[in-house]
């Protein structure tokens, strides 16, 4: 996948009862930087343009750079505005690098089926693009090893040095296995949301099966997960990167080299886990969906940590301790 940053000159036929004072469109591009290999959707907004359109025009865009391309109709997806969803490498039949050496621009005009347009002048606009940064440092996880894709896993983002601020909103946007957030780039579902650890580190506790919608076969066939990090409207993003779905050392419970103990397990009533270390700064109970049950502090040096589970019925429990430089899953059974 190839994401580059565009100038888009724009050509208007100003058509309609001509104004001097006529404005170009707003665009909005989704994503907000273009993917040349992959679908995009080029949104122009008309309402403040002055040209005196309704929303019932038949309007159809022309390009002529990177490459030439038969006039295509656009949508109007409400009010003054009409749509273009494309995917450029498969539009223009060229491969993302040959667009990319092609001065990085798009040239086109816009005109109403049926009317005579004169060209007024020359509009010229660009885009927000994004700030892009870096790929994660790192990216840790657990259980370790080579965790179950239907049961809840923690993924661990280090973005030191990278365009995100400590204690910043971040979202995950992933395309492989599937593209769960598709159609909420511009403003991401809460459920894509990172949870904030502390200095700069995120971590993401989901089930893949559930978050993904896919099966664990699917899931396995991809072999990783692609995806970016970004702020919430996509004004800071990450390159792209993949998380394995190996993480290394072994052990659902890695408690190998005696980092803790939890017991009673399977488990009555309460739970206690002793730390060798506390390098945590708190806990969270899910259920076997991934669903969050609770979440709680830890206090620096505690070494002894209780959890109840009196009050739940039968069956599988994660118990995610997370820290700043560590996480540790521990499978628990009532």
């Amino acid at each position: 996948m190839k994401t580059i940053t565009f100038k888009i000159a724009i050509f208007f036929l100003l058509f309609l009862s001509l104004n001097a004072n006529a404005a170009a469109p707003t665009i909005t591009l989704n994503p907000t930087a273009i993917v040349l290999d992959q679908s995009n959707t080029w949104t122009f907004d008309f309402t403040s343009s002055g040209l005196g359109l309704t929303g019932t025009e038949s309007l159809v865009i022309y390009f002529w750079e990177p490459a030439s391309h038969a006039s295509v109709a656009l949508t109007n997806v409400g009010g003054l505005k009409w749509a273009l969803t494309f995917t450029p490498t498969t539009f223009f039949g060229k491969s993302v690098a040959q667009i990319a050496a092609n001065t990085n621009q798009f040239y086109y005009n816009i005109q109403q089926i049926g009317v005579t347009g004169s060209i007024s002048g020359t509009l010229h606009t660009t885009f927000t693009t994004p700030v892009l940064t870096t790929a994660p440092v790192s990216v840790t996880g657990s259980p370790k090893g080579a965790y179950p894709l239907d049961q809840p896993v923690t993924w661990n983002f280090d973005l030191t040095g990278s365009g995100f601020t400590a204690g910043m909103d971040v979202y995950m946007w992933a395309w492989t296995p599937t593209n769960p957030d598709a159609a909420n780039w511009i403003n991401s579902s809460a459920f894509a949301k990172l949870t904030y650890v502390s200095g700069m580190t995120w971590s993401k506790t989901l089930t893949p099966t559930t978050y993904f919608g896919a099966s664990v076969a699917t899931i396995q066939a991809a072999t990783v997960f692609w995806m970016k990090l970004k702020d919430l409207t996509g004004k800071v993003e990450t390159t792209s990167f993949n998380v394995p779905q190996t993480f290394s050392t072994t052990g659902i419970e890695n408690n190998s080299q005696n980092s803790f103990e939890a017991y009673p397990n399977p488990v009555i009533n309460d739970l206690t886990i002793k730390l060798k270390e506390n390098n945590f700064d708190n806990i969270s109970l899910y259920d076997f969906k991934g669903s969050l049950l609770r979440k709680s502090q830890i206090a620096t040096g505690q070494l002894e940590l209780k959890q109840n589970f009196e009050s739940l019925g039968k069956g599988i429990y994660f118990l995610v301790l997370n820290g700043e430089k560590s996480s540790q899953t521990i499978k628990v059974i009532k």
